[in-house]
């Protein structure tokens, strides 16, 4: 039996960059795992184009129509039996030995979730930097800290244990920020997350891509209104954890607030 389940959520995909990202975990130095794809509604050229690599390592469950990231990630959430969970994106390529390195750092170090570094590629696939979020927070600690404040974390290089992400799931009300509201929930309920050190994935930026686009005052509106609806969604709960994250989610407000006021009085003087 597989010990991890690779989830890949599709839908309308590249044909040759899904091929790259299929292939990136078909070839991974460490075997025993399956990959579950979760098709969104696509039409049969896509299914058809499943059936080319003839691997009994691959499954795939169907939405018979479009549902959306959270919701297909919670399908394939339902279904995974394997101790392990991996996110893959449909347009990422991992490095061969992702998968080795993070069972072993999972295992040693008995985190609950642990995630790795990340290459940032053009759609071209050549490398165009990295994230600067993710080289700065490494050490378990630290990225503790940081998650209070903002993401630091990618969401393709997660792998976890299949228990606790069956626990929390992925909320219905985190659209665009899904990955950073568990990441959240996840320390708030004393589960521990870490990351290997090395670059276990290259992650493809397009010209549409917001992840790593510049930020601006909108941005910080967005991320503190995340952090306002899982308060609210966890009101029921008071810890020393959930008034720090209140204090930050104030501190977002308050610096977006202050960012537009400046705006607003220098287009006034200009």
């Amino acid at each position: 039996m597989a010990e991890v389940t690779v989830l890949l959520c599709v839908y309308k995909p590249n044909l040759e960059y899904l091929k790259l990202a299929i292939q990136s975990i078909l070839n991974q130095t460490y075997q025993n795992f399956e990959l579950l794809i979760v098709d969104d509604g696509n039409d049969e050229a896509v299914h058809s184009f499943y059936d080319t690599f003839n691997d009994s390592r691959i499954r795939v469950l169907k939405n018979y129509k479009n549902q959306g990231l959270i919701k297909s990630l919670n399908n394939g959430l339902n279904v995974i039996t394997t101790k392990y969970i991996a996110r893959m994106d449909a347009d990422d390529i991992c490095n061969l030995d992702r998968l080795e390195k993070q069972i072993k750092f999972i295992d040693q170090e008995e985190f609950d979730l642990v995630f790795g570094k990340i290459r940032m590629i053009n759609e071209a696939g050549e490398p165009i930097g990295v994230w600067n979020e993710d080289i700065a927070n490494v050490i378990s600690e630290k990225i503790h800290k940081r998650l209070y404040v903002k993401n630091c974390l990618a969401h393709p290089t997660m792998l976890g244990k299949t228990s606790i992400l069956k626990q929390l799931k992925y909320s219905d009300y985190a659209i665009f920020a899904e990955d950073y509201d568990l990441w959240l929930r996840v320390i708030l309920n004393n589960y521990k997350i870490g990351k290997v050190k090395d670059t276990v994935l290259n992650y493809r930026i397009h010209q549409s891509s917001v992840t790593f686009k510049t930020k601006n005052m909108f941005d910080m509106f967005k991320e503190a209104n995340l952090k306002f609806k899982l308060l609210v969604h966890s009101r029921d709960k008071l810890s020393y954890k959930y008034i720090k994250l209140a204090f930050f989610t104030l501190c977002d407000y308050l610096k977006s607030t202050f960012v537009l006021f400046k705006r607003f009085i220098k287009g006034i003087l200009s």
